[in-house]
């Protein structure tokens, strides 16, 4: 997919070199953390209203611990921009879950499905923190939700068979 993108990106930017936008994406593109941080950089320069962009350099900055902060303030940007995108919440979700602020993680995941109850990835994180909490029945729920959006999601199906291992381990226990 990313040889295919490249040559499109890169012709949108041969056609209007301050298309803030396709340098935003083109950082999707590479594995250099300084490179994907420079062309969001100059992205969000040209187009400071781009809330995508504030989500995909929270994302990055998110992968440093030094730069958590920063990346509550560009998620918090891309939300302010955006406030109808479910994957800014549930990129801020993510930041909170780091942080092991759980209730804020769950809270913003649901709004995200509010927005799209069809949001895989908030499924899966809703699935991941109920099992956390030992709420296993919402977590089974949460998890088979996202399962069947995307029945082949290995990571998904694992953490169903741990959820169920876990539901086992417990009626075992109090047998």
């Amino acid at each position: 997919a990313r040889s295919a993108v490249a040559p499109l990106l890169e012709k949108a930017l041969a056609l209007d070199p301050e298309l803030g936008e396709a340098y935003a994406l083109r950082s999707r593109l590479t594995d250099d953390a300084a490179e994907a941080e420079r062309d969001l950089r100059r992205g969000l320069d040209l187009n400071p209203s781009y809330a995508r962009g504030y989500e995909l350099l929270a994302s990055l900055q998110s992968s440093r611990v030094e730069q958590r902060d920063l990346a509550l303030s560009s998620i918090d940007r891309a939300i302010a921009l955006d406030p109808l995108s479910p994957g800014n919440f549930n990129t801020k979700a993510a930041l909170m879950m780091m942080q092991g602020k759980y209730p804020e993680a769950i809270a913003l995941n649901h709004r995200a499905i509010e927005l799209n109850p069809n949001f895989r990835t908030a499924l899966g994180q809703l699935g991941f923190m109920h099992a956390v909490d030992g709420k296993f029945a919402d977590a089974i729920g949460y998890t088979e939700q996202a399962l069947a959006l995307d029945p082949r999601a290995l990571p998904l199906r694992d953490l169903l068979i741990q959820q169920y291992i876990a539901v086992g381990d417990i009626g075992s226990a109090r047998a």
